[in-house]
């Protein structure tokens, strides 16, 4: 794969530059599949982990991820059954200031998590399934690739 070539953060004088050098971009270096993908019903591709995470390079922008909220009741006293739930916020910065923010949230009560028959191995996939989704929404922001794709 050819590297990645950075563009500034800052704004440009003509937003259709920049939009132009982000579409030129995700052609020539996202790849359906594996970046991007198609939902039912959805009028853009989703964005995917690795094409957030090819942005975040692209844009010179710095990840941090803080937990917000976390219950995990091993015994299921709520509903008799465990409960594993996981909020994080991203925040992406450029140059040590914050450029986009948001959270992302997992638990095992989600359809596709909640017939698993062994609940506490699913902890480390909830944890980072909430970091993905909160990276994806504040990537989104960040570059303005919302135009391009959705969560």
């Amino acid at each position: 794969m050819s590297e990645l070539v950075h563009l500034d953060a800052q704004p440009l004088v003509n937003r259709s530059d920049r939009t132009q050098q982000l579409v030129a971009f995700c052609r020539a270096h996202m790849k359906r599949g594996r970046d991007f993908g198609a939902i039912a019903g959805g009028q853009r591709p989703i964005l995917f982990k690795p094409g957030a995470e090819k942005l975040v390079r692209l844009f010179g922008l710095a990840t941090h991820f803080e937990m917000c909220h976390m219950v995990e009741d091993f015994t299921g006293k709520e509903n008799g059954e465990p409960l594993f739930y996981y909020r994080y916020r991203c925040t992406l910065t450029w140059n040590g200031q914050a450029i986009a923010q948001s959270e992302g949230s997992c638990n095992s009560w989600e359809k596709k998590y909640r017939n698993r028959r062994d609940k506490f191995d699913l902890v480390n996939t909830l944890q980072k399934m909430a970091q993905k989704r909160a990276l994806v929404s504040a990537t989104l922001l960040a570059t303005g690739a919302s135009e391009l794709f959705e969560q």
